[in-house]
C-alpha cells in the first residue's frame, strides 16, 4: 500500500471530520484496515429518496425542488472545503423524519487541491447514470461542476423524468415544472463544463427563488405521511387507542431498523486500490524524456453522452446480453491481469452501471461485468489473444505500447466497438491509422508516440469529428501536417515533441480555437515562433529544449497569465 496515498486519505478524513455542516452527513472517523478503506459516520433516522421514488408516487413539484435545495447547501458546504463529492444520486441522500436532507456516503470524495490518488486517470468511478461526462471519461481533476452535474441528473429523476440527454421534455413528464426550473436543470446538465453552473449555492438560491424555503414539517409530512412529532396511534371516536396502519415509508424504516437502520456505524467500504499509478498511466521513456500523455480535461466541443446503459453496453439491453458473452469478458480479464496488465470494466447495479479500474485477480468483481480500458502495458499478443480480445462486447479504450505492437493489431480491432482511447506505439504504420476508419464518429484521444506513422496519418485523421487528443511524440511527422491539423475540428491536446516539425509553418496553429495543450519540446523553435502563437489561448504550453528565449516566455505570460508554460 502506497504510503503517500494513505498519508492523502487520512487528510482527507480529517477536512471531511472538520466540516460540520446541517445537510451534510457528520463523519467521525476513517481508516485503513486490512487493506480496507472505511469511514464511520452518524446515525441517520431517516430514508434514502431512492426508496421515496421506488413507492411509484408522484412528488410535487415544490417538494423537490426543496430536496435538492438542501443538497446544493450541503455541496456547498463540501465544496468551500476543498471537497468534490464524485457520487451525487437519490440513494446518497437521506431524508430524515424531521425533514432534513443529508448528504451521505462521501466514499468516493476527494480533495480537490490534494489531487487524490484514491482513483486513477481514465477510471471512470461511481454511478455512471448520474455521472458526468468528464467523470465517464475518467479525467483526473474531477472538480465540482461534475457535483452540479449529477445534482441536476437527480433532480431530473425525482421529477420522474427519464434522461434522454436533453431537457427538453421536463415539462411534459411534470406539467407542473415552471419553466425557470427547466432553464436551471438545461444549465446544470451541459455537457461543456465551461458552460456549467460552476456554484452549489446559485443552485440553491435560484430554487429559492423559485419555491421559496418550505416548512421542513410539511417535507416530512410529505414522505412519512405524518408530522415529526405524531406517532403511528390515533384516538378513535370512542376514546380507544386504535393503530393506524403505517405508511410505506414507515414499514420501509421498520425494516431498516432490524437492520441497524444505516449501520451503527456506517462503514463506506471503499475498496480501491491504493496505486500512485493509474490506468492508462503516463509512460517512462528511456530513449526520450516523458512524453506527456496528460489528457486535456477541457470539454469543450465534447459530443459525448453521459454513461447511460446505452453507452456501457453499445445500445443492447444488459437483459439482453447472453451470459456466454459475460464469460468471455471475465475470460479476457483473467489473462489480462495474469500478464501484468490492468483494466476498468462496468459491473451492473440497481443504479445502473458503475465504473471499477481493476489491477489484479483478486479485484475482479463475482457479479457480471463488461470491459471497457484494457492497458496491456509492454505485453506482447499472440495471434490467438488478439483474436480474444475481438470477441469483448463493447470494448472503448486500448493502452498497448509493447515495441513489437504492429498494423496487425490494428486491422485487427473489432470494427463493432465504439473505441475511444487508443494508445498504440511500437511498430504501427499510416496502413495501421488507415484502419481506424471504423472508429471514425467514435475516436476521443489517439497517441501514436514512438511509432512509425508520417504526415500521411493525420491526413487520414483529418475527419475524425470528435478526436481532441493527438499525440506523435518522436514520430517523422513534419511541418507539412501542421496546416492539416489545423483543420481538425476538436483538437484540444497536441504533442508534436521530438517531431521533424521546424516551425516553418507553425502560424497554422493558430486556427486550432479549442487547442488547450501542446507539447513543442525539443523542437527547433525560436522566439518568432511562439509569437505566431500569441493568439492561441493555450492552458499548458511546453517547449523545453527549443531555442526560445526567456525574455519571448515572458512576453507570452504577459499575453497569457493562465497559461503554464514549460520551458
Amino acid at each position: 500500500m502506497m504510503p503517500n496515498a494513505v498519508e492523502r486519505f487520512h487528510r482527507e478524513m480529517q477536512a471531511l471530520a472538520a466540516l460540520a455542516h446541517p445537510n451534510v452527513v457528520c463523519a467521525y472517523d476513517g481508516d485503513i484496515q486490512d487493506g480496507l478503506v472505511y469511514l464511520a459516520m452518524e446515525l441517520v433516522d431517516g430514508i434514502n429518496l431512492k426508496q421515496l421514488l421506488q413507492q411509484n408516487r408522484s412528488l410535487e413539484t415544490y417538494i423537490c425542488g426543496e430536496l435538492v435545495r438542501q443538497v446544493a447547501l450541503g455541496l456547498a458546504a463540501l465544496h468551500d472545503a476543498g471537497i468534490v463529492h464524485r457520487d451525487i444520486k437519490p440513494s446518497n441522500i437521506m431524508l430524515t423524519r424531521h425533514g432534513t436532507v443529508k448528504l451521505l456516503d462521501l466514499g468516493l470524495a476527494r480533495l480537490v487541491d490534494e489531487g487524490s490518488d484514491l482513483t486513477g486517470p481514465l477510471c471512470a468511478v461511481g454511478t455512471e447514470r448520474f455521472m458526468s461526462p468528464e467523470q465517464v471519461l475518467g479525467l483526473p481533476d474531477i472538480d465540482q461542476r461534475s457535483d452540479i452535474y449529477s445534482l441536476g441528473r437527480t433532480l431530473q429523476r425525482l421529477l420522474q423524468w427519464e434522461e434522454s440527454g436533453d431537457a427538453e421534455g421536463v415539462e411534459s413528464a411534470n406539467p407542473g415544472v415552471r419553466r425557470q426550473l427547466q432553464k436551471l436543470i438545461q444549465d446544470m446538465i451541459v455537457k461543456d463544463r465551461e458552460q456549467r453552473l460552476s456554484s452549489a449555492t446559485t443552485v440553491a438560491e435560484r430554487l429559492a427563488e423559485l419555491f421559496g424555503i418550505p416548512d421542513p414539517a410539511a417535507i416530512a409530512a410529505t414522505a412519512f405521511g405524518t408530522s415529526p412529532t405524531s406517532t403511528t396511534r390515533r384516538e378513535t371516536s370512542g376514546g380507544r387507542s386504535a393503530s393506524k396502519t403505517p405508511t410505506i415509508v414507515e414499514q420501509l424504516m421498520s425494516a431498516r431498523r432490524s437492520l441497524l437502520i444505516v449501520g451503527s456505524i456506517l462503514a463506506v467500504a471503499v475498496v480501491v486500490s491504493l496505486n500512485s499509478s493509474g490506468l492508462l498511466p503516463r509512460r517512462e521513456q528511456t530513449s526520450a524524456p516523458q512524453k506527456g500523455l496528460e489528457l486535456s480535461t477541457e470539454m469543450r466541443a465534447m459530443e459525448l453522452d453521459s454513461g447511460f446503459e446505452s453507452d456501457v453496453t453499445g445500445g443492447i439491453p444488459a437483459s439482453d446480453i447472453a451470459t456466454d458473452i459475460f464469460d468471455t469478458e471475465r475470460r479476457v480479464a483473467r489473462w489480462v491481469l495474469g500478464s501484468g496488465g490492468a483494466m476498468t470494466m462496468n459491473f451492473r447495479t440497481d443504479d445502473g452501471w458503475s465504473g471499477r479500474r481493476v489491477n489484479s485477480l483478486d479485484e475482479l468483481p463475482e457479479d457480471p461485468f463488461l470491459i471497457q480500458v484494457i492497458d496491456l502495458s509492454q505485453k506482447e499478443l499472440s495471434s490467438f489473444e488478439i483474436q480474444e480480445l475481438r470477441k469483448l462486447h463493447s470494448l472503448q479504450g486500448l493502452s498497448s505500447y509493447a515495441r513489437s505492437t504492429s498494423d496487425d493489431l490494428m486491422f485487427q480491432l473489432n470494427p463493432r466497438w465504439k473505441m475511444k482511447w487508443l494508445y498504440i506505439n511500437g511498430q504501427v504504420t499510416d496502413r495501421g491509422v488507415a484502419a481506424l476508419s471504423a472508429y471514425h464518429d467514435s475516436l476521443l484521444v489517439l497517441d501514436l508516440s514512438y511509432s512509425q506513422v508520417t504526415d500521411e496519418s493525420v491526413r487520414l485523421l483529418k475527419g475524425f469529428p470528435h478526436l481532441r487528443g493527438l499525440f506523435l511524440g518522436s514520430t517523422a511527422v513534419t511541418d507539412e501536417s501542421l496546416p492539416i491539423l489545423a483543420e481538425y475540428p476538436a483538437l484540444v491536446s497536441l504533442n508534436l515533441s521530438y517531431t521533424q516539425v521546424t516551425g516553418t509553418q507553425i502560424a497554422a496553429l493558430a486556427d486550432c480555437r479549442l487547442l488547450a495543450r501542446l507539447n513543442c519540446q525539443n523542437l527547433r523553435l525560436g522566439d518568432e515562433h511562439l509569437k505566431k502563437l500569441s493568439s492561441l489561448s493555450l492552458d499548458e504550453l511546453d517547449v523545453r529544449g527549443t531555442q526560445i528565449s526567456a525574455a519571448a516566455i515572458k512576453q507570452y505570460r504577459s499575453v497569457h497569465p493562465d497559461c503554464h508554460v514549460d520551458y
